[in-house]
């Protein structure tokens, strides 16, 4: 043990002493050691100023309502709550909070990570979420491969109304409700998923730009 007349009187910031006197250091270690905390609290200040959507402002767009998309909700849900499970799974992974920023790719920062590794990250989730979308896309055209046609163009209203199922589960009020009665308390991200019915934008795509078209 070190006499108590040859202990310091001060110690430096780095150290991170509670109990003892500190000072500022000026050499590498201390400029590293509050270059690091002030990154932390910078990082942590982005999601503390994220506001996650109010599901009541969530726009439903009759537009793309499609005849006999009943039958495939059930469907819809069972592939919407497995779908949101592995992307809740992917943001917790990278600790990424906003789920537009895995969606599209464009990733503005990760808590704990600094710049030069963000470029990696950025990829590993990308391939991460293009393997999940990929994934749910199959699933989707999967079923309609399998289905009988007896009449010329009935593929394609099928897709159209299994995706505007996958949209309807997704953002008509009453099953928004039943999506938030079942979220879990600790989620790994702020707001409620969008995305789930955007894995197949372009046939919504069509809808809408028929609708228009026959205003």
């Amino acid at each position: 043990m070190m006499p108590h007349d040859l202990r310091p009187k001060k110690y430096p910031d780095f150290m991170a002493k509670t109990d003892c006197a500190t000072y500022t250091s000026e050499k590498i270690l201390g400029l590293l050691y509050r270059s690091a905390k002030e990154f932390k609290v910078k990082d942590t200040d982005k999601w503390e100023n994220f506001e996650p959507v109010d599901t009541h402002d969530i726009f439903y767009d009759l537009d793309l309502e499609v005849s006999g998309f009943e039958k495939f909700c059930d469907e819809a849900w069972e592939l919407k709550c497995s779908y949101e499970e592995r992307l809740q799974a992917l943001m917790g992974q990278f600790n990424v909070q906003v789920e537009g920023e895995v969606v599209t790719g464009s990733i503005s920062g990760i808590p704990g990570h600094n710049s030069r590794r963000l470029g990696d990250l950025r990829d590993r989730i990308k391939d991460g979420y293009l393997g999940l979308r990929d994934e749910f896309r199959f699933l989707f055209e999967n079923g309609l491969t399998e289905t009988q046609v007896d009449e010329e163009g009935q593929i394609k209203k099928l897709r159209e109304a299994k995706a505007f199922a996958w949209y309807h589960v997704t953002y008509h009020q009453d099953w928004v409700h039943k999506a938030i009665d079942a979220l879990e308390s600790d989620i790994p991200f702020k707001g409620y998923l969008l995305s789930f019915p955007w894995l197949v934008a372009e046939v919504l795509c069509d809808i809408k730009n028929a609708a228009n078209i026959n205003r």
